[in-house]
């Protein structure tokens, strides 16, 4: 169970002939993972805003009261992990380097171990590309993102965590790298057992996804992680809604023969076509290597190929294919509907990656792995008689295609390809080449709440007739005046439920809050709950000082401070946050309430709320029950809050009563 943070108001860094006074005062929780919780708070003795990071292992240890106490036999455990974190803190304070969040303070109090870090006023850097921003924008700040990478590695560091919501952005533009929660040394990083601890799918190197392999970590590990996170500046990766390819997919392709493990020539190509010059192209290529004895060994190494002169760069339709013989023999031509079963016989195809014949046959540009069916689609063009000379191909076009590919402006395409455009409530799909284009989409799997019927994705809202419109979960409560005077309650929330007749697995979803005009959405996990057909599912967030009562038990508790007056609330079937705008939309966004005053992304806006009245969705039988019309000020009324949980008996969609 994760551990609950500190109150609001509390002080921390107290003095020993004071207790309670103390240098650090908490305004609210920001953030909460297996390893730590943050805090925004004030620094008394300088008088303006920092954050504090206290140590808080869920597998390690309980909160009693503001104490934390070790779980049974993890005493020790515990003990060594207070030193690390005060080491650690120690060796990032003697930095004192650009690029760095500055450490104020490092203490033990409560049972564990404490530092204090400078707030940073910025923004995270972007997870993929932005309107208006390209390489030019981001040159800058990918240098001196490398540099403050290196000073953390020259003081004998790992950070373990690189990823976009890690660097921050401060106003003059300068790169900020923080929180430090997996830092350690690669020396320590070999004995621990954690070391796969908060690691981040899609940035994490291969040796931090695995335990047994903490003995390869060192600096090309966040040079890894650095690389695909400057690659997301300006190009979409080829992983889920445009992240990297998860290590696991990356392991799964070089098992099968494939050398660039799924980031390779394609990457290039785009990293090319955005603008991003050639020596930065080879030294990011070469830290997302997947062993770490193939990427470069310090950002020092990494800088010193950027200033390289680089090597001529290959045209980019020709860019993964090293060579192809004029005198390669071409197999025997297939019918579409042969290649596409060969194609779906193998994910890879089943051509040995050693035979030279099927390496002409077989150019991978990109892979679409499918969370569920791991199933890879491989689409490709290749001349069929062109040989690279040592700068360059020579000249010549295709006059022949292997089976499952056709001739289109003189190079082979794949007669199989992923769905363009792919329908917003599928996941995949596929085209087969008819002879003069692409056919229809066939599509293979739908998004979260859809179910597949007759090459389409109906939204599943189970069978109560009242029911018009959206997702069978949906948001029922939201009370953003949790813990201000006036309130009745600590803390704000957020309540969902589930308006149909099964049950819904709640795993992967979250829930995620922006300011009325806001575009930063902060998120809260679900975790891996069920709400049963007509139940609710009690999202607790933030804690002020006032207020007179706790919520009834929570089912999942967050962080996230919310107005309460006027804001926007959504149910996303994924954990990732949503883009930097005002009003997501796509598949995965399944509810969306806007209150008070901005925004209004789902028609008119419910009325502004305050510390005493919540936003709760209508259920009355003189209106349709639980029903979801796209406008705001006419699901919702605004009365006082009324949290409910799991615990709360079901409510019916074919209610009876009044």
């Amino acid at each position: 169970m994760p551990i609950a943070p500190l109150s609001s108001g509390l002080q921390l860094h107290a003095d020993a002939t004071s207790p309670g006074v103390g240098r650090f005062v908490i305004e609210r929780p920001l953030s909460a993972g297996g390893f730590a919780i943050t805090y925004l708070a004030r620094d008394q003795q300088f008088d303006d805003r920092c954050v504090i990071k206290e140590l808080a292992i869920d597998q390690l240890m309980v909160r009693s009261g503001t104490n934390m106490v070790p779980l049974p036999d993890r005493e020790d455990d515990v003990a060594i992990w207070v030193q690390k974190v005060q080491k650690e803190a120690q060796v990032l304070h003697r930095l004192r380097t650009s690029g760095v969040v500055p450490i104020r303070a490092t203490w033990r109090e409560n049972g564990t171990a404490y530092f204090a870090m400078d707030f940073i006023d910025g923004i995270e850097l972007p997870a993929e590309p932005t309107a208006g921003a390209g390489w030019a924008t981001w040159e800058t700040v990918a240098r001196k993102f490398l540099t403050a990478l290196g000073a953390i590695h020259a003081a004998g560091l790992v950070h373990g965590d690189i990823k976009p919501a890690n660097v921050l952005v401060d106003r003059a533009g300068n790169p900020v790298i923080i929180d430090f929660g997996t830092a350690r040394s690669a020396e320590d990083a070999k004995k621990t057992k954690l070391t796969t601890l908060a690691m981040t799918p899609g940035y994490c190197p291969p040796e931090l996804a695995v335990r047994d392999r903490a003995k390869e970590m060192g600096p090309w590990s966040d040079l890894y992680s650095w690389a695909l996170t400057v690659m997301g500046l300006v190009i979409r990766h080829g992983g889920i809604d445009g992240a990297p390819l998860d290590t696991s997919a990356r392991t799964a392709l070089a098992k099968h023969g494939h050398s660039d493990a799924g980031i390779g020539g394609e990457t290039a190509v785009a990293l090319r076509a955005a603008g991003v010059p050639e020596s930065w192209v080879q030294a990011l290529m070469a830290c997302v290597a997947l062993e770490p004895s193939a990427r470069p060994k310090s950002a020092e190494e990494v800088a010193a190929r950027i200033d390289a002169a680089p090597a001529k760069a290959k045209p980019a339709r020709y860019a993964a294919i090293e060579s192809q013989s004029a005198s390669a023999p071409v197999a025997a031509a297939q019918s579409p509907s042969d290649a596409n079963a060969s194609l779906r016989a193998s994910p890879l195809l089943a051509a040995p990656a050693d035979n030279p014949k099927n390496r002409a046959a077989l150019l991978v540009v990109g892979g679409l792995v499918a969370a569920a069916a791991a199933a890879f689609f491989f689409i490709g063009n290749q001349p069929a008689t062109s040989t690279w000379n040592g700068s360059s191909y020579g000249s010549g076009v295709a006059s022949a295609c292997t089976a499952g590919f056709h001739l289109e402006g003189g190079l082979c395409a794949s007669d199989t390809r992923s769905c363009n455009p792919l329908p917003a409530t599928a996941t995949a799909g596929t085209q087969l080449w008819t002879g003069s284009s692409y056919g229809a989409c066939t599509i293979s799997s739908c998004a979260a709440g859809y179910t597949l019927t007759a090459n389409s994705c109906q939204l599943i809202i189970g069978d109560c007739s009242n029911q018009t419109n959206g997702s069978q979960v949906v948001i029922s409560q939201v009370f953003g005046g949790g813990g201000n005077g006036g309130s009745v309650y600590r803390n704000d929330f957020i309540e969902l439920h589930n308006r149909g007749t099964t049950s819904v697995k709640m795993n992967g979803w979250s829930v995620q809050y922006a300011s009325s005009a806001g575009t930063s959405w902060a998120s809260t996990p679900l975790g891996n709950l069920t709400i049963a057909a007509g139940g609710y599912l009690l999202i607790q967030e933030a804690t002020g000082a006032g207020g007179t009562t706790n919520l009834p038990t929570p089912d999942v508790t967050g962080t996230i401070a919310m107005s309460a007056t006027a804001g926007k609330v959504i149910l996303v079937s994924s954990t990732r946050a949503a883009g930097r705008i005002e009003c997501p939309t796509g598949s995965t966004i399944r509810d969306h309430l806007s209150y008070g005053s901005g925004t209004a992304c789902d028609g008119t806006p419910a009325l502004p709320l305050s510390a005493a009245r919540a936003a709760k969705r209508n259920e009355s039988c003189s209106s349709p029950a639980f029903d979801d019309t796209n406008k705001n000020s006419a699901d919702f009324t605004v009365v006082a809050p009324a949290p409910r949980n799991r615990a709360t008996p079901a409510s019916s969609c074919s209610c009876t009563g009044p």
